[in-house]
């Protein structure tokens, strides 16, 4: 399975089993973590470690920055694709350190292990936003970033297209939760937007010139040309 055929098919799992992986499972894992390309400018951290939750956490490590936040979001999103296409289950939980080792800068995990848990059949199985509440257009690339993972599926995103481009601006929803959530998990958010709008763009041929990140903490967002 590809990364875009993730996309459409991707749930959050809740439920693993605690045999271990098969042989060579965890080498491509970690082989695709190391090779991971991070936004411009930024560097965060990875390891992996035995969950609580899960039997795996992959845990990662940031400054405290609008920008950094984005680049984690945007980087986790493809390890979260990557393991679901290896026919693995995988869930974002938290901000807080699940392993309690004391390291600094935590700044999200990502859960994943076996599961019985089925995919998706198809996009209709997703509780998501019309692609008209979150998007100027509707095209592959909307309709994708539809079915992104938000913190409580907030989608707290709008897709502004233009000639050889589109923006992914934070848009306030949340109710009671919307300023909590702005500090990081919403900035992660858009980090995740960003990379299934990449894989996509990607999938259907289009070269990426650069990704940029606008904004500040009140207003961002990032913008993809292509």
């Amino acid at each position: 399975m590809s990364l875009y055929d993730a996309i459409y098919v991707r749930r959050s799992v809740r439920s693993y089993r605690k045999d271990p992986l098969l042989d060579g499972v965890m080498e491509k894992i970690k082989g695709k973590l190391d090779g991971l390309t991070q936004l411009n400018g930024y560097r965060a951290k990875f390891e992996i470690v035995p969950g609580k939750k899960a039997p795996f956490a992959l845990l990662s490590y940031c400054e405290d920055s609008l920008g950094d936040y984005i680049n984690v979001g945007y980087c986790l999103q493809e390890m979260d694709l990557y393991i679901q296409s290896l026919g693995l289950g995988s869930l974002w939980y938290g901000t807080k350190n699940p392993t309690e080792n004391g390291k600094d800068g935590h700044c999200i995990t990502l859960a994943f292990g076996k599961t019985d848990v089925p995919f998706r059949k198809n996009e209709e199985e997703f509780k998501r936003l019309g692609v008209n509440e979150i998007s100027n257009a509707d095209n592959v690339i909307a309709r994708a970033v539809r079915l992104a993972p938000s913190a409580r599926n907030m989608q707290p995103w709008k897709l502004t297209f233009e000639d050889g481009s589109v923006q992914i601006e934070y848009q306030g929803r949340g109710g009671l939760f919307k300023g909590m959530m702005k500090k990081k998990l919403n900035k992660i958010d858009i980090g995740i937007a960003t990379k299934i709008a990449e894989v996509t763009l990607l999938r259907y041929g289009e070269k990426i010139e650069f990704i940029s990140i606008v904004g500040d903490d009140k207003a961002f967002g990032t913008r993809i040309k292509y």
